[in-house]
């Protein structure tokens, strides 16, 4: 069924929301003040999804409109926002979000406007009769399809460089898009230069599609940008990145990363902060509360659940007795230690385990630092901390909505000290924010 509606804002996700006879309707790629025809393509817990067929009145928030359909892309509608209007909307979200929460502090708002951030990418494929290419799946239309990703204004420019340079290498080859499965890039502010993870289907290193000597010729050709290469495997039937088995590995595949005065190393497999430069300012408004805040804070001990490669433990490490950092991938938890030593924190005990696992490590006495990946804490954990309550908690999170959850299920023990908002993923629907919480006596 068609529809014509007016776009009345925008909602945590990028959708725009229009309301008609008391329906919400939730459409991809629109803004504020434009009027769009669209088609229903499905109805989910009382939200109707609507396709753009055309736009009638455009928004005065636009800096581009597509004259066609897709009339949206990955990061619709946030590519195509001014920047001071993309602040102004994500601001009023995260206010919005918090409104309930009695804290007489200004929510702040960091503002970047910025392209080539990101120190990865992670292509997928499709192939055309050019050959194999990059692909992105398709939003907002009911449908899920693999289309071809023509540019990544968000990754760094080496980043985009070395992607050409792969997709070429690729074609001479005479690949196809079935024998691929991803091609992750990482790329170090720290080094300048750039380290590949070619993940594939095949089980088997007799059977990869391209032999080794081939992937040493390129390296050979392109190692003043590519540190290193790793061949490696990944199931077919899943879309995720996980790599159980590696090939080969040609030149220096570690990755190194700098943020304040701390030197990082890990894999390119593994999870690192997408945007060094801007996660810095956290830290530092993390370092500046403990030092400015917390009395006595060298006595306590950090807990630094979901710690990763050690990133916030260690940071963190000068300023408190100890450092306990739970962290389930073995791959992660070895790169922590090494962290750790070669950052010179001494007092640091790096354990390999799920946090469902490891909750009695949470005690009253203690700073907890939380960083889960984006669906937030498990009931288990939320449950734990509220019955132990540690002094303070130091949240944050890549997803507001699932934070405000989690903190709302503990709040009441509470008094919020900090809460601030960081663009760090800019022209994306993406936001990065940090609570921290002191117990009530």
């Amino acid at each position: 069924m068609q529809k014509r509606v007016r776009v009345e804002k925008l909602s945590l996700s990028g959708h725009g929301i229009a309301y008609d006879e008391g329906v919400l309707y939730s459409i991809l790629g629109v803004f504020p003040g434009d009027e769009v025809l669209i088609e229903e393509y499905k109805e989910r817990e009382g939200v109707r999804y609507g396709k753009i067929l055309s736009i009638l009145t455009l928004s005065p928030m636009r800096i581009h409109t597509p004259e066609r359909a897709p009339f949206y892309d990955t990061n619709a509608p946030w590519r195509y926002l001014h920047p001071d209007e993309e602040n102004r909307v994500k601001e009023q979200l995260f206010r919005e979000l918090y409104k309930n929460y009695p804290y007489d502090g200004k929510i702040h708002y960091h503002a970047r406007d910025e392209i080539g951030y990101r120190n990865k990418i992670a292509q997928l494929f499709i192939d055309t009769k050019e050959g194999i290419d990059f692909a992105m799946y398709t939003r907002g239309d009911g449908e899920t399809r693999k289309v071809v990703q023509k540019e990544n204004i968000l990754a760094h420019p080496l980043l985009e460089k070395s992607a050409k340079q792969f997709r070429q290498f690729f074609r001479q080859q005479k690949i196809s898009a079935n024998e691929i499965k991803y091609l992750i890039l990482r790329y170090s502010f720290l080094e300048n230069r750039v380290v590949a993870l070619a993940l594939f289907p095949q089980t088997s290193r007799k059977k990869l599609p391209i032999k080794r000597t081939e992937w040493e010729r390129f390296f050979t050709q392109h190692k003043t940008t590519v540190k290193g290469i790793v061949v490696a495997h990944s199931p077919a039937g899943i879309r995720s990145t996980f790599s159980p088995k590696t090939f080969f590995s040609i030149g220096e595949t570690n990755i190194q990363e700098q943020m304040l005065d701390k030197v990082y190393t890990f894999s390119p497999s593994l999870f690192f902060q997408i945007n060094p430069r801007g996660f810095s300012e956290i830290l530092q408004d993390v370092r500046s509360f403990i030092t400015e805040h917390i009395p006595h804070h060298t006595s306590l001990p950090l807990l630094d659940l979901f710690a990763g490669v050690g990133l916030i433990g260690i940071a963190l490490g000068d300023l408190v007795s100890e450092v306990i950092s739970v962290e389930r991938s073995p791959l992660s938890s070895h790169y922590a230690q090494e962290n750790a030593q070669q950052n010179n924190i001494h007092t640091f005990s790096a354990y390999e385990r799920e946090v469902a696992e490891a909750l009695t490590l949470i005690q009253s006495e203690q700073i907890l630092v939380l960083d889960p990946p984006r669906r937030g804490l498990r009931k288990e954990t939320r449950e734990r901390i509220r019955d132990v309550r540690p002094r303070y908690v130091i949240y944050i999170s890549c997803n507001p909505e699932t934070q405000e959850r989690d903190i709302r299920e503990f709040y009441e023990h509470y008094h919020i000290h900090f809460l601030k908002a960081y663009n760090l993923f800019s022209k994306t629907p993406h936001t990065e924010s940090l609570v921290i919480l002191e117990r009530k006596e």
